[in-house]
């Protein structure tokens, strides 16, 4: 038995009428349920422009509904790159909005990005501003780890664990100089079995880190065996 897709103008209509948590669960229906060879852009139009709406601060000043953004961040990605690369600087505002509630929107949704959104590596070169700003943003002297900033540090590490950056970049020179000991510890034990190369420039935010680590009594490396760089690292002594 087949199912038949709704036309476009009823599901334009469906759309319209239905919550953010809704549209999300209609696009990926849709781009799901169509075979590749037949999937067009055109098809999201709807949903997409729907989600636009959304995003108008004016219309929707909800700080749910952009933490709702916040969490289907790979899925919206997946959905329609071009589309939701162009509307990231919408989704986190930041200090460029001209509204208030726009500062408090962009924190829900920036939070619910690092707890529940997931890292979608394609989405970097739209980020990069997001993350300088949340660089920018770190208690300096902190002796404790929150689980917005532990997330920030693990999505730096991935990016430089897939090559997307490397340690020189601007991106980590500044958190590392700017995050504080006990954070750049958490950086540098995500990059066990991966860090390459540790730039000299570097050597001097690494410093209190290195410092702990030749303190320490006993030091554990865990390696996967099937990591593309195991070899090179367990070849550099």
């Amino acid at each position: 038995m087949s199912i038949s897709k709704p036309s476009l103008t009823t599901s334009t209509k469906l759309i319209k009428t239905s919550s953010s948590a809704s549209c999300f669960s209609y696009g990926r229906w849709l781009k799901l349920a169509t075979p590749e060879a037949e999937f067009k852009r055109d098809q999201l139009g709807p949903t997409l422009a729907v989600l636009e709406e959304k995003l108008n601060s004016v219309e929707e000043p909800s700080v749910a509904v952009r933490e709702m953004f916040g969490m289907q961040f790979r899925t919206l990605a997946w959905l329609d790159h071009e589309w939701f690369s162009s509307d990231i600087p919408k989704l986190f505002p930041g200090k460029t909005g001209r509204l208030p509630v726009e500062k408090t929107q962009d924190r829900f949704a920036w939070s619910a990005y690092l707890r529940y959104g997931g890292l979608a590596l394609s989405m970097l070169p739209a980020m990069r501003n997001r993350y300088a700003a949340a660089i920018k943003s770190l208690p300096k002297n902190s002796t404790e780890i929150d689980e917005v900033e532990r997330t920030l540090a693990s999505h730096l590490m991935q990016y430089y664990a897939h090559s997307k950056i490397e340690l020189d970049v601007p991106l980590l020179t500044q958190f590392f100089t700017l995050a504080s000991p006990a954070l750049r510890a958490q950086a540098l034990g995500d990059t066990v079995g991966f860090i390459r190369n540790l730039p000299h420039t570097l050597v001097t935010s690494f410093r209190a880190t290195l410092e702990e680590v030749e303190r320490a009594e006993i030091l554990i490396h865990v390696q996967g065996r099937f990591q593309p760089y195991a070899r090179g690292a367990e070849n550099s002594g």
